[in-house]
């Protein structure tokens, strides 16, 4: 699954989020703080070409490339499977 990681305003994320083939993605939002970024970062995941389109609505409204993406997304899939492994625990 392809993937991309941006810092983004509330501007990029509302582009994101009205644009048809960008809102077909999974957008993830995040504070930026504890990557040293001000403001927000945005996972977007899905196929090649939606993930290649939502990035270019996102730099259009004002987004850049987060130079940490690998340790964002790493975190962020971490918190996932933790989630994950919670309502197994739950439910199983």
């Amino acid at each position: 699954m392809a993937y991309t990681v941006l810092e983004a305003t509330d501007a990029a994320i509302g582009a994101l989020e009205k644009d048809d083939v960008s809102s077909r993605q999974s957008i993830v939002v995040r504070d930026g703080a504890p990557w040293g970024v001000k403001g927000k970062v945005v996972l977007v995941q899905g196929s090649d070409e939606g993930v290649k389109h939502a990035e270019q609505v996102a730099i259009a409204a004002g987004a850049a490339k987060c130079a940490k993406a690998a340790q964002v997304k790493t975190d962020v899939d971490a918190e996932s499977d933790a989630a994950a492994g919670g309502m197994g625990f739950v439910f199983g």
